[in-house]
């Protein structure tokens, strides 16, 4: 029961982490955003513990293993590849087919050297994209992470790879 608590108090951070991500992309004034990143992580801490709290009895724990966030398998690393389309300020779009045994895209991304970035309290923050920059501090621009099609509502590095999806970065104001 011990380790079903722990595992939903991680899952809440993560969740929470990935939530402030989001938040911290679709911000228009970089004023607001520090001060509504602090709001966010208060917020998420006390419904991590609510969580944790809930999760001892035995039906929240049963429904709190459920919802748990699956990890990526360790034992036998297995070949996934997946398309990656990198959309510019002018709309224009380069494809790329990856073959990879990483376990999330951003790892993949990474290895490749498709992307750069800097790690930040919610992940890591992509800052170049294919040797494109997008500085949100300069012309308010910054990369935005879609998965297959949809605004993905996972960091890049969270996000696991699944054979056959479609990544994209889109630069976006």
């Amino acid at each position: 029961m011990r380790k079903s608590v722990l595992k939903t108090i991680i899952s809440m951070l993560l969740i929470a982490a990935m939530v402030m991500v989001m938040a911290g992309c679709q911000k228009k004034d970089a004023s607001v955003s520090s001060v509504a990143a602090e709001a966010s992580v208060e917020a998420s801490t006390e419904a991590s513990v609510e969580a944790s709290t809930e999760a001892s009895a035995p039906e929240a724990t049963e429904a709190s293993t459920e919802a748990s966030v699956e990890e990526p398998a360790t034992e036998e690393a297995k070949s996934a590849t997946f398309k990656f389309v990198v959309v510019d300020a002018d709309g224009n779009e380069t494809p790329f087919e990856i073959t990879t045994e990483k376990a999330t895209v951003g790892e993949a991304l990474l290895d490749e050297g498709l992307i750069e970035g800097t790690d930040s309290a919610y992940g890591l923050y992509v800052t170049k994209v294919n040797g494109i920059e997008a500085v949100y501090e300069t012309d308010g621009t910054y990369w935005a992470f879609y998965i297959n099609g949809e605004y993905a509502s996972t960091g890049v590095d969270s996000t696991n790879v699944e054979d056959g999806a479609t990544y994209m970065f889109k630069v976006e104001k």
